[in-house]
């Protein structure tokens, strides 16, 4: 496994590392030189960039790490406050001190996150450094406050009452995992499992966590061992009617994309740049708005919970990790209110570790199910929240290339 951390006495000057990321209103980064060295499986090691903005006296810039960095610190005299996107760091100086902790199992380029523009969120810079083998790992710097903290302190998802006057016995959602074994077995794990294991997987997982809470009808669109095919499904979901569809997927990446690294004396094809979870809706169909309120009622508890959103420019994202999917069939084709979660990255070799554990997957399940659970109650027994949907639903149809728009989900 390769760690990674600061040599303070074998460089004396910052290096620039920001020229290949030019980005008006950002701050240039510069770190000093880093070592890597093989170590434990259980060890790690910290990183430490700095930051600086000659423009202004006080900024703030947005730090979203990848699942490379465990946790985050800056140098005291800053602020760091977390949100949806990842850790919004302020200071009064030209530059602020950020410093990193990693993990095991690196390859010599570490990408540890993106600097977003707060004003501006399409305004980003990857962050990314070269290591070279050297030295044994440090622990973090003296004089830096953790963010650890922070991080952890999300908001814990509230807790959905039904009134005994609400009657959810009539109410029904049919849970959709993509794809299916043969050909159409979706993308690939890093470990090369097919992705329609894990769907079959989190939708039971689900099924038994809304059966277990609410008197909510849950059907699926087909066993483990079937394929129903993009046609297949949106035909059962048409045929059952159900107050709502779940389209249940895991995202991956192709292959020219991953890297190989080796981890616990395994080879693996990964993309750790590459995290979090992400929501979809057709947004110009007569149920958008519907599927927006549970859309929307999903998204929240998986931030409150501490969830990444995942983040892909070229879907037109809404807000809060939810995004147009007005191409993707399985929610163009649905004569009811429908969305399709991405439950996170398989082609992580972390979060794959995560996914395939049963005792992991029940988080979700749960978070899921009380989404569930609170739309139904305010749709049936309430008062749907009021939401400003003007600007996100209504629009024209995205318009993508057909390679894109006939994805298979």
């Amino acid at each position: 496994m390769i760690a990674a951390y600061l040599t303070l006495v074998l460089f004396s000057a910052p290096v620039d590392i920001s020229a290949a990321y030019p980005r008006p209103g950002l701050p240039s980064v510069s770190s000093l030189e880093f070592a890597v060295s093989q170590a434990p499986a259980h060890s790690s090691s910290w990183v430490r960039l700095s930051l600086s903005q000659s423009s202004a006296d006080a900024w703030t810039v947005v730090f979203a790490p990848t699942p490379l960095a465990r946790r985050i610190a800056i140098s005291r005299g800053s602020r760091c406050e977390a949100g949806p996107e990842g850790f919004a760091i302020s200071t009064d100086s030209a530059s602020v001190e950020l410093a990193v902790q990693i993990g095991p199992g690196v390859d010599d380029t570490l990408r540890l996150g993106r600097l977003i523009q707060p004003s501006k969120p399409t305004e980003a810079r990857t962050v990314e450094v070269t290591l070279r083998r050297g030295l044994k790992p440090r622990p973090r710097p003296r004089g830096f406050v953790s963010c650890k903290a922070i991080q952890r302190a999300a908001t814990p998802p509230p807790k959905t009452e039904i009134p005994e006057s609400c009657d959810l016995s009539s109410a029904s959602v049919v849970l959709a995992p993509g794809h299916g074994p043969g050909r159409n077995s979706g993308g690939r794990s890093a470990r090369g499992v097919d992705e329609y294991v894990f769907n079959d997987a989190l939708a039971e997982a689900i099924r038994r966590a809304i059966r277990k809470r609410a008197p909510i009808s849950v059907e699926l669109t087909r066993n483990p061992d079937q394929d129903r095919g993009l046609g297949g499904r949106v035909a059962f979901t048409n045929r059952k009617r159900p107050d709502l569809m779940l389209s249940v997927h895991h995202d991956s990446v192709a292959d020219r994309r991953r890297k190989t690294i080796i981890v616990e004396d395994t080879q693996v094809q990964t993309c750790d740049e590459q995290f979090g979870f992400s929501l979809y809706l057709d947004t110009v169909d007569e149920h958008a708005r519907v599927s927006y309120h549970f859309a929307r009622a999903l998204s929240d508890r998986l931030l409150a919970a501490g969830r990444r959103v995942g983040r892909f420019f070229f879907w037109g994202q809404l807000e809060r990790g939810i995004y147009n999917g007005d191409v993707l069939y399985v929610l163009r084709g649905a004569d009811v209110p429908a969305v399709l979660f991405e439950a996170g990255f398989i082609c992580n070799h972390r979060e794959e570790i995560e996914l395939s554990r049963a005792r992991y997957r029940r988080k979700p399940a749960r978070l899921v199910a009380a989404a569930v659970i609170e739309f139904f109650v305010h749709q049936r027994c309430g008062t749907p929240p009021e939401l400003d949907t003007t600007h996100l639903i209504g629009a024209s149809r995205l318009s993508l290339a057909p390679s894109i728009a006939g994805r298979g989900f």
